[in-house]
């Protein structure tokens, strides 16, 4: 049967322990009829595929198991064997096992329509994206990529609730730190200032909104400034200890331009 590369490949990656399960084989059927094959005729093939695999695998016990019983007749050839064996098979796992990921990213990326994270965002599949996010660990980094795509993309396509939804359920990953070191509220801020701006973003497609208006106003952040020292440290200044303040000049404005 004459299948396309991609489809071959995904074959090919879903084969590699010798047969299919039956998720990868919908998987398959899915993407054979997507392009024009016969679903039955290829359910066929699949079949004489594993039946091939089998086949072989049987051939090949025959021959070893004459091979078994010469290397059993000595206990040398049994050591040396054993050697033998341990080194192929770790070789063998690690094969395996690259091939095992490379299956499973295969069938991923043929259910998801995207390949990783930045694939899905570039062709807009955002919950897609979420979950390689998720499975990569990427942290709030990559889920800040993905709102502030998600986010401009709705807006762009007027999609104002979608836009209004994603920015709102964004869970904030550092707090602010009333006091501490100069560098405490570091990442707090980094995150602020992250959040605020894409919120600033978007105030201007909410404006005949008052609601959702005024909900995105208020929920910009204050970033944390340094106050006064209230611990001098004995060895380094770098451990001195400051208080913090709220700085919500930014919201502040907003309502104020906004009349909230």
């Amino acid at each position: 049967m004459t299948t396309s590369e991609e489809l071959k490949k995904l074959i090919d990656a879903s084969m590699a322990d010798g047969k299919i399960s039956s998720k990868e084989r919908k998987v398959l059927i899915a993407r054979a009829v997507s392009e024009g094959l016969d679903k039955d005729e290829f359910d066929l093939y699949l079949d004489s595929l594993t039946h091939s695999v089998k086949t072989e695998s049987a051939g090949l016990i025959s021959k070893v198991v004459p091979f078994l019983k010469w290397i059993a007749e000595k206990k040398r050839r049994v050591i040396i064997a054993f050697y033998v064996v341990l080194f192929i098979g770790s070789g063998f796992a690690y094969l395996i096992g690259g091939a095992f990921m490379g299956a499973d990213g295969a069938l991923k990326s043929s259910e998801r329509g995207c390949a990783s994270m930045e694939d899905c965002i570039t062709n807009y599949k955002f919950e897609e994206a979420r979950q390689y996010a998720s499975e990569d660990g990427g942290g709030r980094w990559d889920m800040q990529k993905i709102i502030s795509s998600e986010v401009s993309y709705y807006a762009s396509q007027q999609e104002l609730d979608m836009a209004f939804r994603s920015i709102m359920e964004y869970s904030f990953s550092n707090g602010f730190e009333p006091q501490g070191r100069t560098e405490d509220n570091e990442y707090y801020n980094e995150e602020v200032n992250w959040y605020n701006s894409v919120v600033e973003s978007i105030l201007v497609d909410f404006e005949s909104d008052e609601t959702k208006l005024k909900k995105l106003v208020y929920s910009i952040k204050p970033l944390a400034i340094i106050g006064e020292m209230f611990k001098k440290s004995d060895d380094d200044e770098y451990y001195d200890e400051y208080t913090f303040e709220k700085d919500n000049s930014i919201k502040d404005e907003l309502i104020k331009r906004y009349r909230l």
